[in-house]
């Protein structure tokens, strides 16, 4: 998956933002990858591997493909946090700030009709409102984000 932000940011604030060290350049960041083969230069990459050697497996291939990482295994050229949970809350809180129209969210729950009822609302709502939906359903406590 790789998704465009809907404003770019810095990595010196994303850096900030995090409590994070990195030693990269400041570089600005339009899209979030989370799958190594998508990854484009100056993607931030999150890796979703539980394991920590396929984790750095796949951020060798970000980075060899121009990405930054962004982990809790202490390495050169990413972006390295103490806590991966406590950075992928702050990442949300940090872009949803960026998204100044959004005032308010909907989550759907449940274990049928999710995809659809997501849809339906999409289209009625955008009928008065701007909204901001999801273009996938990603069924985890990362798709919450």
């Amino acid at each position: 998956m790789r998704i465009k932000l809907a404003s770019p940011v810095s990595l010196s604030e994303l850096s900030q933002e995090l409590s994070a060290l990195s030693s990269l350049d400041d570089v600005s960041i339009t899209h979030i990858a989370t799958d190594s083969r998508d990854v484009c230069p100056s993607d931030l990459f999150l890796s979703l591997s539980r394991d920590a050697a396929s984790r750095r497996r796949y951020e060798d291939e970000a980075i060899g493909r121009g990405g930054i990482p962004l982990t809790d295994i202490a390495r050169d050229s990413a972006v390295v946090v103490s806590s991966m949970e406590n950075a992928l809350l702050k990442l949300t809180s940090l872009f949803l700030g960026k998204l100044p129209s959004l005032s308010s969210k909907i989550a759907i729950t449940g274990s049928v009709g999710k995809t659809t009822t997501k849809e339906f609302l999409s289209k009625i709502l955008s009928v008065k409102h701007k909204i901001h939906c999801t273009f996938k359903n990603y069924n985890n406590s990362l798709g919450l984000l």
